[in-house]
Order: structure tokens, then C-alpha cells, then sequence
């Protein structure tokens, strides 16, 4: 059973309160599961191993500084089911190592991979152009080249016409993800909670909302092309 832990530096609560729910917590585990393996593990910052240990009878494996020349992250189990405890840099961004326990020697590598993604992004702003720009747009007009040619070539610039209008109004935009990012990371999701983001300190609640709709719906739609099960996801989630 693996449990976590985050006790702050400046807590708002009675730090003994924590150690007497840790201690009844670990104690009911024990009674329900007396052979289950239990790990604690998270961000202990000011407290003690000792005081730790005294309380759960749990043994702490970490053993090198993981902030700095503290010991911050640290895992109590116990018993030691790790043979190899490494404190390492994060793949993501953090001034904390990321600790990592396993049960044998075999070293892996993790590798967080860069990559871009071309999207279009569209607001009610770039619809309202465009149709405005439409009502008024002359599309009768004909090259005289595509009247005499063949129907693919006048399809072709058919496609030509539709293309330059996109990358008018709709322009695409480039976005970096990486291989630590979840499946819904797409343009249009992140660019949605930029949006958001703006929206919480500048606009009024409706809007927040209506953009919390807009993202929950992008990220039903990318579900139901990235996973089996998704289509049916994404009918029950709209």
C-alpha cells in the first residue's frame, strides 16, 4: 500500500494532530492487512525521521539530499522490499530530485522528449471576421483557365480559394508539448487554459465557465480519437 504525504513548511495546523492521524492510519492498515507492504512516501520538510519511526514503526530508505543539502522527500516503509533508492532530477520542473525506489538494480532512463504541434486556434472573434468578410466576398468569379480545363484543376483552385481564407482568418499557430504532457495536451486544450487563466483575473465568473466547457469538450473529443474506449466517452460526457 503506498501512501503520500505533503506536510508544509508553515503549517496551518497542530503538527502533532498530523502525527496522531499518520499513527492511527498506519495502525488500522496494519490491523486490516497484517502481511501488506506500506509505503509513506511525500515532501516531510521539518519532520523527523525519529519522530516518524517512533509513531509507525516505519523505516526511512532515503538517504541523499533531495532540495538542495536537505533531505526533504523521503519514503518510510515497512519493510525493505527497495534494494535501490536513487534521488534524481525531475523530468518535470522543480527545485526538488525526484526520488526513485525500486526493487532491483536494473537502471532505466527516463527521457522527457520535445515536440510541436501546428493547430488552428478559433474564437467568436475570428468567426465574426470571417463571416463578415464573406457576406461581401465575390465568389462567382471564376479564373479562365479552371473553365476550360478539367474538373481537377478547377477543384484545385476551389481548394487554393478555401486554403488562402483559412490562413487568413484562421492562421496556424505552433505549439511545444512534451512526452511528460497527458493525451489531451493538444493545441486547442492548451490554448484554452491560457485563456482561462486570463479570464479568471480580467472577466467575470460566466466566462470562466463557459471556457471550463469549451476545454472539458476539446478534451472529450481528443479521448474519443486517442483511446479505444473514447468515443463512447466522449457521447456520455457531452
Amino acid at each position: 500500500m503506498l501512501t503520500a504525504l505533503y506536510h508544509p513548511p508553515r503549517p496551518q495546523y497542530q503538527t502533532e494532530s498530523l502525527l496522531d492521524y499518520i499513527e492511527a492510519s498506519i495502525n488500522e492498515l496494519n490491523s486490516l492487512h497484517p502481511a501488506a507492504f506500506i509505503a509513506l512516501a511525500g515532501d516531510f520538510n521539518q519532520l523527523t525521521d525519529n519522530v516518524i519511526t517512533e509513531r509507525t514503526g516505519l523505516v526511512q530508505i532515503v538517504h541523499q539530499p533531495t532540495r538542495r543539502h536537505n533531505k526533504l522527500d523521503r519514503i518510510f516503509v515497512s519493510n525493505l522490499a527497495y534494494s535501490t533508492v536513487h534521488a534524481m532530477t525531475s523530468v518535470v520542473k522543480s527545485d526538488h530530485l525526484a526520488v526513485i525506489a525500486c526493487s532491483n538494480s536494473t537502471k532505466s532512463t527516463i527521457t522527457n522528449t520535445k515536440s510541436q504541434h501546428k493547430y488552428r486556434p478559433k474564437t467568436a472573434t475570428q468567426h465574426a471576421r470571417f463571416l463578415d468578410h464573406i457576406s461581401t466576398a465575390d465568389i462567382s468569379f471564376v479564373p479562365p483557365d479552371t473553365v476550360s480545363g478539367s474538373v481537377q484543376t478547377a477543384f484545385d483552385w476551389f481548394c487554393q480559394v478555401l486554403l488562402e481564407h483559412m490562413n487568413s482568418f484562421y492562421p496556424e499557430r505552433v505549439i511545444t508539448t512534451t512526452s511528460c504532457d497527458t493525451a489531451f495536451t493538444i493545441g486547442t486544450c492548451e490554448s484554452l487554459f491560457f485563456v482561462r487563466i486570463e479570464s479568471q483575473i480580467e472577466s467575470p465568473v460566466r466566462f470562466v465557465f463557459e471556457s471550463n466547457l469549451r476545454i472539458e469538450s476539446a478534451v472529450y473529443t481528443t479521448q474519443a480519437v486517442t483511446q479505444p474506449d473514447g468515443l463512447q466517452a466522449y457521447r456520455t460526457g457531452l
